[in-house]
């Protein structure tokens, strides 16, 4: 049976290692960028989170530059965000720092987290237009700001890295059947959630394991092979 969906999943995850650092299962009434805002405290000090285009928000952005220590982030936003990335779009800029102000539900929002802004404050963010391979521009927002440090040219590999959670995604819900449970009571669906985050973040460590020898295996094949999960 079709039944609608009554609980959503946002995951942090380790793109380089496959690795899944922690995740929350919550309501499906409650949006990813509220679950966000309560996961900003737990990312790793010295990490740079990827975030697609249903993240970007004044409010994360400036709950990531405003902790003890900021976390970094990329962003990539829609065409029509808000009207400096539509002006940054028409000036043809490939790099652009700006100061954003908060809109009434940003500051709402905010509020409900328990942080007080007004209208007057203001985050630094960097633009940064990436050409995708079918010519359209997309924008990425980042407080990355210094270009010197962070050019633009790697921007486009960066974002790129987040194709990585995709397919854990499938991963952990077509061969590891994450959305079957055992029983059905919320503490039964979270142990199971998580159980199901353990046993695929051991699955990585032993694929790891085994890359190396694929490989070599690999180079005396025609075709280049992949560890069977």
């Amino acid at each position: 049976d079709n039944l609608p969906p009554m609980a959503r999943i946002v995951q942090a995850h380790d793109v380089l290692n496959d690795i899944t650092l922690f995740g929350h299962m919550r309501p499906i009434c409650e949006s990813e960028k509220a679950i966000t805002y309560r996961m900003v405290d737990d990312l790793p000090l010295d990490s740079l989170t990827l975030f697609d285009r249903g993240f970007p928000s004044y409010a994360l952005m400036f709950m990531m530059i405003n902790q003890e220590t900021p976390r970094h982030f990329v962003m990539r936003c829609k065409r029509d965000f808000n009207n400096e990335v539509k002006a940054f779009l028409k000036s043809g800029a490939h790099s652009q720092v700006v100061e954003l102000t908060p809109s009434q539900s940003a500051m709402e929002g905010l509020y409900a987290q328990c942080i007080i802004v007004n209208k007057s404050t203001t985050i630094r963010v960097r633009m940064v237009r990436v050409k995708l391979d079918t010519g359209e521009d997309e924008v990425l927002l980042t407080n990355l700001l210094d270009d010197k440090l962070y050019p633009t040219s790697c921007f486009k590999h960066l974002y790129n890295l987040r194709w990585g959670i995709e397919t854990t995604y499938d991963k952990q819900k077509n061969k590891m059947l994450m959305g079957q449970f055992s029983g059905i009571n919320v503490e039964c669906l979270l142990q199971d959630y998580h159980a199901t985050l353990v046993v695929a973040n051991i699955q990585s460590l032993i694929e790891k394991q085994c890359e190396q020898h694929v490989k070599e295996v690999s180079m005396r094949r025609k075709y280049e092979y992949k560890v069977n999960r």
